[in-house]
């Protein structure tokens, strides 16, 4: 059945007064950058709407990677060491390895973060892990995956009757926030003692990568450009100490301990 675009509006209007009666929170600040945000969803339903998202999210991606508990383990291990140290260390994160086969990661709202086994590949050393981990922990930690929601529901509100907003408008991240978490990944990387460079490390080699289309520029769209994240984390990776853990032969053993040595 086809709802007609006002009855549609009238819906979604109508839930989002309910929620205002209810669990609206108003004017808050945010955790991660201190700035002074307008929230209509809370805390609780931004960790149910995180948990409901993740079947049908794992799925759509190839499934949960289960082969190898102790690679999940390793990965969780990072992760949680990065997710102690940031702005909302009481979420309750959970990171899952996906069969993904494009080189991708994702966090849905709550703190649960998706990594797939090609990204995984991709990589060269445990810090680098962590800088994946800690873009995804900074998306969580200033709240992004909530306003996504947030931006969601007022664009069901309002609809697009003269089809000018992009389709994708609302659906994710935006390109700020992106900035906004590479910079908070590198802090919360500082604070769990890994090397910061791992983030350039990682970006230079993706620049090359895209402009060599030996990666998909669709996963990108929502992304700053790779030339202008590159620059800004060379700018910011000048405010952290330059040293920490990179742990490259762990990583390498870890990692390759599964697709190299168990398939032969």
């Amino acid at each position: 059945m086809i709802i007609p675009p006002l009855f549609k509006s009238i819906f979604v209007f109508c839930v989002l007064i309910n929620h205002l009666f209810t669990d609206f929170e108003g004017f808050q600040t945010n955790p991660a950058n201190g700035h002074p945000e307008f929230r209509f969803i809370s805390e609780k339903q931004e960790i149910m709407g995180g948990f409901s998202q993740a079947r049908f999210v794992i799925q759509q991606m190839g499934g949960e990677f289960t082969q190898d508990p102790e690679l999940s383990a390793y990965v969780a291990y990072v992760g949680h060491r990065i997710a102690a140290v940031s702005d909302r260390p009481y979420l309750p994160y959970d990171f899952v390895i996906v069969n993904d086969s494009k080189p991708n990661a994702m966090c849905l709202p709550g703190g649960i973060i998706l990594i797939s086994h090609r990204m995984l590949l991709e990589l060269k050393s445990e810090a680098e892990l962590a800088a994946i981990l800690a873009h995804e922990i900074g998306h969580a930690s200033a709240r992004h995956c909530a306003k996504g929601i947030e931006r969601r529901w007022i664009f069901d509100l309002i609809g697009d009757p003269f089809a000018l907003i992009p389709r994708w408008f609302g659906l994710g991240m935006t390109r700020n926030e992106e900035m906004e978490a590479d910079y908070l990944g590198m802090e919360y990387m500082a604070r769990a003692g890994y090397d910061v460079r791992a983030v350039i490390s990682i970006a230079d080699r993706r620049r090359h990568l895209v402009k060599k289309s030996l990666l998909p520029l669709e996963l990108f769209k929502s992304h700053p450009s790779h030339d202008t994240r590159l620059q800004a984390n060379l700018r910011h990776a000048e405010k952290f100490p330059l040293s920490g853990d990179r742990e490259e032969e762990t990583y390498q053993t870890m990692v390759y301990w599964y697709w190299v040595i168990r398939q032969v």
